[in-house]
């Protein structure tokens, strides 16, 4: 994904719904939970679309 794409998606999310901005801040306390626990940050980028390979990864 393209860092362009990437910040649409995100201001999408900053200027959505209640419902949708609610959303986004537990995905966002989720990720920091996984990261705070050890978590490998490469492990998301191919979760959230970010891969280099992200159209040719298929979900799990």
């Amino acid at each position: 994904m393209s860092r362009g794409r990437l910040q649409a998606r995100l201001t999408r999310l900053e200027q959505g719904t209640p419902e949708a901005r609610r959303l986004g801040a537990e995905v966002l306390a989720l990720v920091d939970e996984y990261l705070a626990d050890g978590g490998d940050p490469a492990e998301l980028l191919e979760m959230f679309g970010l891969a280099e390979n992200a159209e040719e990864v298929k979900p799990a």
